[in-house]
C-alpha cells in the first residue's frame, strides 16, 4: 500500500523496524518476517504482551541463534487522519518473553510465534523488593514504578488514595507487590485503582471514578454494512469510527451479581486490639458508590421468594480482622483498607452488568482506560418509530481491554474492544416502545 494511499484509510500502519539483537549483539530487521503483530493491553493487565506471528524462510532461528535472550526494538508509525502531519510514532523496547506455536508446513518454511514484553515488564516480574515504606498507596506505587522504569514513563492520571500508611513490604516481585497495593488502595466510596501498561500512552495509574468520569474521547457507530466505503480524506473520519463487528454479552444475571457481591453483602469486621465486633451489611443501592448511568441492573424493589435486597444480603460474607493498635499511631495496611471491601468488589462486579466486544480501525486515542460512546441502532423496522436509536445497547462505555490486530503484509490496523458499563438510564428507553400491544 502506497503512503499516499495509506493516508486516506482509516486503520493503516507502518511497522518501520522491528530489530531483533541476539545475545551476541548480532541485530537484523525482521519486518519482513512478521506477518501479524498482537498486542494486547487491558486495564486488569500491569503488562502488555506483544505476540509477533513469524513466516521464516531464512533460517533465523539457527542463524540468529534464538534462544531467548533476545531483545527487540520495536517502531510503529500512525495516522489518526488523513494528514501525514498529524502522525504518531513510538519506539518500544521488548525482551523475548517466549517462542511457541511452532510448526513447518513445508520443509523450507517454519512459522512461530515471538511473544515479548517490555524490558520494565522484564524486570517487574523478575526483581524483588523487600523495605519499609509510608505515604499513600497511590504515590507508593509510582516511587517503586520509577525504580524499575526504562524507557516507559508512568502516566499518574488519579493516584489519591485514602490513608496514610507504613508498610513493610514482604520480599515480593515489583510486579506482586503492585498487585499487593492495588488491592489495598481505596477510598472511603469503593472506588477501585488501577495500573496498566498500554501501547500508545505508556503506563497509566488511574481510578474507576476517574475513568467513568471523563468525557468519551469519540463516538463509534453501527452502519449499515452495505454503505459503501470511500478511501478520500472527506470519509477518513466516517470509516475511522465505523464498527466493523460487534458481539455481545447482555448479562443481566441477577444469581450471579448475588453470588459476587454485585449488589449486597455484609462485612464483618474485628478489631483484636479493641475487642469489638462490627457487622455491616452493604446495599449497592443505598451507597454511593460510582457508576457510569443512573440505574443498576437490579432494581431496588426487587424480591425473590418475598425476600427483599436487605434480606439476601448473606450470599457474600467477608471477614476482616484488625489490630488497630500494631503500628501505634500509625495506620497499618489492614487498619482501614478492607473496611471498604465490599464496596469495592460491588464496583468491580458491576462492571460486567452489560459488555460488547466491537472491532473497529485501529486509533491511538482510543486506548484501555478511556471511555467511548457506541450507537447501535434498534432492531426493528425502522419506519414503525421515530428514534432509531437502540438506547439500551448504546451509550457511553469503559474501555476495559484492547487487542491490537495488525496485519504487516496489507499495513493494516484494526483493534478488539472489549468495552463494559455497570448500569443503565433506563428512563431513556421507558415509554419508548408504546406501540406495542400490552396484554
Amino acid at each position: 500500500m502506497s503512503d499516499d494511499k495509506r493516508s486516506l484509510t482509516a486503520g493503516t500502519i507502518k511497522i518501520s523496524q522491528a530489530v531483533l539483537t541476539n545475545f551476541k549483539g548480532e541485530s537484523i530487521d525482521i519486518t519482513p518476517l512478521i506477518s501479524t503483530l498482537v498486542i494486547k493491553e487491558s486495564v486488569y493487565l500491569i503488562h502488555s504482551i506483544y505476540e509477533f506471528l513469524i513466516i521464516d524462510s531464512v533460517a533465523l532461528l539457527e542463524k540468529y541463534v534464538i534462544t531467548g535472550n533476545e531483545k527487540i526494538r520495536l517502531e510503529l508509525v500512525k495516522s489518526d487522519s488523513s494528514n501525514k502531519q498529524d502522525e504518531v510514532q513510538i519506539t518500544k523496547y521488548l525482551a523475548l518473553a517466549g517462542i511457541g506455536a511452532y510448526n513447518r508446513p513445508k520443509p523450507n518454511i517454519q512459522g512461530y510465534t515471538l511473544t515479548a514484553i517490555t524490558e520494565t515488564a522484564m524486570v517487574s516480574t523478575s526483581m524483588k523488593v523487600c523495605k519499609s515504606v509510608k505515604g499513600i498507596i497511590g504515590n507508593i506505587i509510582s516511587g517503586l514504578y520509577k525504580e524499575i522504569m526504562y524507557k516507559s514513563p508512568l502516566n499518574s492520571i488519579d493516584e489519591e488514595t485514602d490513608g496514610n500508611f507504613s508498610i513493610v513490604l514482604p520480599n515480593k516481585t515489583y510486579k506482586d507487590t503492585f498487585v499487593f497495593l492495588l488491592k489495598k488502595a481505596q477510598r472511603s466510596n469503593g472506588n477501585v485503582f488501577y495500573m496498566f501498561e498500554t501501547l500508545f500512552h505508556n503506563t497509566i495509574i488511574t481510578s474507576y471514578e476517574e475513568i467513568i468520569g471523563q468525557s468519551s474521547v469519540e463516538e463509534f457507530r453501527q452502519v449499515d454494512g452495505e454503505t459503501e466505503v470511500k478511501d478520500t480524506s472527506a470519509n477518513f473520519d466516517e470509516n475511522r469510527t465505523r464498527i466493523l463487528d460487534i458481539s455481545s454479552n447482555l448479562g443481566a444475571s441477577h444469581y450471579d451479581g448475588f453470588k459476587t457481591g454485585a449488589f449486597t453483602a455484609v462485612v464483618h469486621d474485628v478489631d483484636i486490639a479493641e475487642k469489638r465486633y462490627t457487622r455491616i451489611p452493604f446495599n449497592s443501592h443505598n451507597s454511593n458508590l460510582p457508576k457510569l448511568n443512573a440505574d443498576y441492573s437490579i432494581s431496588n424493589d426487587y424480591t425473590v421468594g418475598d425476600k427483599t435486597l436487605e434480606d439476601l444480603n448473606e450470599a457474600v460474607s467477608y471477614f476482616v480482622n484488625r489490630n488497630t493498635m500494631a503500628f501505634g499511631n500509625q495506620l497499618n495496611i489492614s487498619g482501614k483498607s478492607d473496611k471498604t471491601i465490599a464496596k469495592r468488589r460491588a464496583v468491580f462486579s458491576n462492571q460486567y452488568a452489560l459488555s460488547h466486544k466491537i472491532t473497529v480501525h485501529g486509533d491511538t486515542r482510543v486506548r484501555a482506560g478511556v471511555c467511548i460512546d457506541i450507537w447501535i441502532p434498534q432492531a426493528t423496522d425502522p419506519t414503525i418509530v421515530s428514534e432509531h436509536k437502540d438506547e439500551l445497547m448504546s451509550g457511553k462505555y469503559m474501555v476495559a481491554s484492547i487487542d491490537h490486530m495488525i496485519d504487516n503484509l496489507n499495513n493494516e490496523y484494526t483493534m478488539k474492544v472489549s468495552i463494559k458499563k455497570d448500569s443503565n438510564n433506563v428512563s431513556a428507553f421507558e415509554g419508548k416502545y408504546d406501540y406495542l400491544e400490552q396484554k
